[in-house]
């Protein structure tokens, strides 16, 4: 239960704190950014970047998913594969993303079967095996989430796609989503709200109750916290513990 700081002036790499995405794989923390991929060596505290100049297609990086020894970004300029061994881009003539090129890539899910890409020409589907990729939905998500089966998906509304491509209206306004289990966290512009979708029961949360901004940026939980990234900072809720 303590943190450990780091700051933009520790390393000549760290060029751009906006921060889009992060993950953690092993010991290495990856960050995705304005001016490319960072990435921090915990354990000998090395600092390093890869942008354009190392093969990226283009330097913003939205979103990262790790999916069989590599990392797969999301970039305003389509998807690239970084190799978890030697940290560098895996450039392919047979690139089944070749095709992405001039495609802002903004969101990805994966399972063991398929990719799910969220992007401005749509949400796509791509099979690890086949390598084929086929559009689910014409609609332009900035984010998604693969939940038993459905995609859940918001464009300031928040849309369910089943298996059979069928779209649902959930919340005609939501900014960002997640869901566990049965119940889902939502945020627009009035605050945060817990549904639990079995029952449709709702509650509310704010200020009050110690969210500590009036703009939620994005909302994420587990089986026990929720966390609330806003523009006055960023507050922890053990909802498992006190819903």
């Amino acid at each position: 239960n303590s943190w450990k700081y780091y700051y933009s002036n520790e390393s000549i790499s760290i060029e751009n704190t906006d921060i889009n995405s992060i993950i953690n794989v092993g010991n290495i923390i990856y960050f995705g950014t304005m001016s490319g991929l960072l990435y921090l060596d915990i354990y000998n505290n090395e600092w390093n970047i890869i942008d354009r100049a190392q093969g990226l297609n283009d330097n913003a990086v939205w979103d990262m998913i790790e999916h069989n020894g590599s990392i797969y970004l999301a970039t305003s300029n389509g998807i690239n594969e970084v190799s978890l061994i030697n940290q560098s881009v895996i450039s392919d003539s047979n690139d089944p993303f070749l095709n992405l090129k001039n495609v802002n890539i903004y969101d990805l899910e994966t399972d063991s079967v398929n990719l799910y890409i969220a992007s401005n020409i749509g949400l796509l589907e791509f099979g690890w095996k086949e390598e084929e990729m086929i559009i689910l939905s014409k609609r332009i998500f900035k984010n998604i989430r693969l939940k038993n089966g459905t995609i859940l998906g918001s464009d300031d509304a928040l849309w369910a796609i089943d298996q059979y491509n069928n779209e649902q209206l959930i919340d005609s306004n939501v900014q960002s989503f997640d869901m566990c289990g049965s119940f889902l966290w939502k945020s627009n512009e009035m605050g945060v709200t817990l549904q639990d979708t079995t029952t449709t029961e709702l509650w509310r949360y704010g200020p009050k109750d110690g969210i500590p901004g009036n703009k939620i940026y994005e909302v994420n939980c587990d089986d026990d916290w929720a966390w609330f990234l806003t523009n006055r900072g960023m507050a922890f809720y053990n909802w498992s513990k006190y819903h």
